[in-house]
C-alpha cells in the first residue's frame, strides 16, 4: 500500500473533487450569513442518521458535504489495498483523505458555501477550524451524537463484517481510538461553550430527528450554563435503554458470538475479526460495559410487570364501601346501588323521623292508611303555596 505523490493528490483533487462543488450554487451572497454544520460523536455512533435528520432541521438540504469517509472511498488505490487488509488501509489513505478535506473546506469557505462536517471532533485542530469558520462569518452549528460506548462499539464491529459480506472489505477503527473519542468528546463540548466557538450546541439520541438537547448562544450569552451540554451528553449515555435498543444490541452481540464459535475455515476472510484475539476481547469487553444496562432494563421491565399487575387487580376487585369519619357509610351512587331494598329504606326512614318534621314518605301511609282529602279551602290554600294537590312538598 502506498499513498499518492503530492502532484498526483492535487491533480486528483482539481479533477475528480472540486468539480463537485459547483452542483451546490455560487455560494451565499455577502450580506446572508452562511452556515457550517458539525457532526460529533465516536466512531459507530450512528453520525450518518443524525446528519441526515440535523440537516433537514436546519434547512440546509442544498449544503455541501464533506465527508472524510467518501473521500477515502474515492482514492484510486484504496479498494486494492483494503481488500489485501481492511485493517490498515482506512489509516494509511485517510492520510490522503484529510488532504483533501482540507482543500475542500478552503474553497467552501471561499465561496461561502454552507457546509457540513461529519468528522469526529476531539482535538485542537477541529477547535480551530471552527475558529476560522466563524472568523468568515458563518453561523456555526454542532449536532453531538449521545451514545452509549457497547453501542458505539457493536456499530463499528457490525459495520466492517457487513462492508466484508458485500464488498469483500471493512473498514476498520480500532478500539483505542475509539475509547479516545469517547472520553474527549465531554471536553471537547466544554471547550466549545467555554470558548464560544459555536452559536448552538443540539446533543442528539441515536435514531431520533429531534435533538435531547440545545444550548444556544445570543449576544455572546448562552442559554444555559457552560457545562450544560456535558451534562445532556452524560445523562443520555446513562440513561435506562430502550426495549428497541436492548433487542437490536443482543442480535448483534449473539451474531458476533456466534461468528466467535466458528471454525477458522468458515469465516468470510483469511483474517476474520472474530475468530481473532482481538475480535474475542472486544466482544469480552461488549459484555463487560452492556451488562448493567441489561441488568438495569431487566430490573425495571420487572417492576413495570408488579406495577400493571397490581393495577388490574384493583381494577377487578370488588369495589369497597366508602367510609366516612364519623362512623357513617357515605352514599354510593345509584349504579352500584341497584339491589337496595327500596321499601324497607323508606320504612327505616319514616321511623327515624320526629313528628315535628312534617315530613311524610310516599309509598307507605298513604298506601297502609289510605289517602286523607284535604278539607274544604285546605287544597286552596296549598294551591296558593304552589304545592298543589300532589302530596308532595313544594319546591
Amino acid at each position: 500500500m502506498s499513498r499518492l505523490s503530492k502532484e498526483k493528490l492535487g491533480e486528483f483533487y482539481l479533477r475528480r473533487i472540486r468539480p463537485g462543488l459547483a452542483g451546490h450554487g455560487r455560494g451565499r451572497p455577502p450580506w446572508r450569513q452562511p452556515t457550517v454544520l458539525f457532526i460529533a460523536g465516536q466512531p459507530g455512533a450512528g453520525k450518518t442518521t443524525m446528519q441526515a435528520a440535523a440537516i433537514d432541521r436546519l434547512g440546509m438540504k442544498n449544503a455541501y458535504v464533506v465527508d472524510h469517509d467518501e473521500l477515502l472511498e474515492k482514492h484510486p488505490n484504496y479498494a486494492r489495498g483494503a481488500l489485501e487488509d481492511d485493517y490498515s488501509a482506512s489509516g494509511v489513505y485517510g492520510q490522503d483523505a484529510s488532504a483533501w478535506r482540507g482543500w475542500a473546506l478552503q474553497d467552501v469557505q471561499a465561496r461561502r458555501m454552507d457546509v457540513v462536517v461529519p468528522f469526529p471532533i476531539s482535538g485542537q485542530y477541529d477547535l480551530d477550524l471552527m475558529r476560522q469558520f466563524q472568523d468568515k462569518g458563518y453561523r456555526v452549528e454542532v449536532a453531538l451524537a449521545a451514545v452509549h460506548e457497547s453501542q458505539s462499539q457493536l456499530g463499528i464491529m457490525e459495520r466492517f463484517l457487513d462492508g466484508r459480506q458485500e464488498a469483500g472489505y471493512g473498514r476498520w477503527i480500532g478500539a483505542d481510538q475509539h475509547d479516545q473519542i469517547y472520553q474527549d468528546m465531554l471536553g471537547t463540548a466544554d471547550a466549545i461553550e467555554a470558548q464560544g466557538l459555536a452559536d448552538a450546541l443540539h446533543v442528539y439520541r441515536r435514531g431520533e430527528a429531534e435533538p435531547v438537547f440545545t444550548n444556544e448562544r445570543k449576544k455572546g450569552v448562552w442559554q444555559h450554563q457552560i457545562g450544560s451540554t456535558r451534562w445532556a451528553i452524560e445523562s443520555e449515555r446513562n440513561r435506562p435503554w430502550t426495549d428497541r435498543e436492548v433487542n437490536h444490541f443482543v442480535r448483534g452481540y449473539n451474531r458476533l458470538a456466534a461468528l466467535a464459535q466458528r471454525p477458522l475455515k468458515d469465516h468470510f476472510k483469511a483474517i476474520p475479526l472474530m475468530a481473532s484475539n482481538e475480535g474475542r476481547r472486544l466482544l469480552a469487553k461488549l459484555h463487560h460495559t452492556a451488562a448493567p444496562k441489561l441488568a438495569e432494563h431487566r430490573h425495571l421491565a420487572t417492576l413495570k410487570a408488579q406495577a400493571d399487575a397490581a393495577r388490574a387487580q384493583l381494577q377487578q376487585a370488588p369495589p369497597r364501601p366508602v367510609q366516612a369519619p364519623h362512623g357513617q357509610f357515605v352514599a354510593q351512587p345509584w349504579q352500584q346501588q341497584q339491589g337496595h331494598d327500596w321499601q324497607a329504606f323508606a320504612v327505616r326512614l319514616q321511623a327515624e323521623q320526629s313528628p315535628a318534621s312534617g315530613i311524610s314518605v310516599p309509598g307507605t301511609d298513604a298506601h297502609q292508611q289510605g289517602e286523607q282529602r284535604p278539607q274544604r279551602g285546605q287544597g286552596a290554600a296549598r294551591d296558593e303555596r304552589g304545592g298543589g294537590g300532589s302530596g308532595q312538598l313544594a319546591r
